[in-house]
């Protein structure tokens, strides 16, 4: 199993409940839930880009985008 190595990396890890988590954890159908609260997985997936050179010619565009909408200075006169 690989270690994760980049921030926002996830990993789904499924734990086997034992007869003690399973009172705490379930209701009498197996829905999840803790206390009275029902829980919900949350599925947040962040897209990596698997080349860090990309990232980095993205931003060199974005820059050059930034500077064609800068306005000249503004005088007032039409």
């Amino acid at each position: 199993m690989e270690k994760l190595r980049f921030t926002h990396q996830t990993r789904k890890v499924w734990i086997p409940l034992t007869k003690e988590l399973k009172k705490i954890y379930l209701d009498e159908c197996e829905n999840v839930q803790f206390g009275d609260q029902y829980l919900d997985e949350i599925n947040n997936e962040i897209k990596l880009s698997s080349n860090k050179y990309s990232t980095e010619i993205e931003d060199k565009n974005f820059g050059k985008i930034a500077e064609r909408f800068l306005l000249e200075n503004f005088s007032g006169k039409t």
